[in-house]
């Protein structure tokens, strides 16, 4: 945004410098243009908002890379793509997870691994009760993301960072009791 780049440049440099009261005007400022941006290039739409997120903290937290000599929008626009880019490949690893693990009649079917009840219980024992509630919300009761943060209180993207990180070492589990 050529009109914009003067003011942006502006807002990053304040906030460089430590003067975190500019990060809400540059949010301010530049929100509605980069979200557009994150549309584009995610592939679930759904995701939208928490590119935006992640993007900004990205932003603020890579703050020392950004060079006022240059473009910021641009530089936000960068971020905000490769954020897209993070989030899809997290998406598209999540989902595969979900392939390998179905729900079935409440009973969650690990390729052979979990017989019953029991056997669920037992691996879900050394998670915390948050992280067994995620799990029965998303795979048993098949509550989107968003429906799940509404009723645990836990962010949509903290969940979904549980959910992976869970199913991941669920695999890892499986891989070891077939060798």
């Amino acid at each position: 945004m050529p009109f914009l780049r003067k003011d942006i440049n502006k807002y990053l440099s304040k906030i460089k410098k430590g003067d975190w009261a500019y990060k809400n005007i540059l949010f301010e400022a530049t929100y509605h243009y980069l979200k557009p941006i994150a549309w584009r290039y995610v592939v679930n739409k759904d995701d939208v908002e928490d590119v935006l997120s992640e993007a900004y903290l990205n932003a603020f937290n890579g703050i020392d890379t950004y060079k006022e000599k240059f473009d910021g929008f641009n530089w936000l626009c960068k971020i905000v793509q490769n954020t897209a880019y993070e989030i899809n490949t997290l998406n598209a690893k999540f989902q595969y997870c979900a392939d390998v693990y179905d729900v079935q009649d409440n009973i969650v079917d690990i390729e052979g691994l979990v017989a019953d009840r029991d056997e669920i219980d037992r691996l879900l024992a050394p998670y915390s009760e948050i992280d067994r509630k995620l799990i029965e919300l998303y795979y048993r009761d098949k509550y989107t993301l968003t429906e799940i943060a509404e009723k645990t209180g836990v962010k949509r993207s903290t969940a979904y960072k549980r959910l992976q990180k869970i199913c991941a070492e669920i695999k890892a589990k499986d891989k070891k009791t077939k060798k």
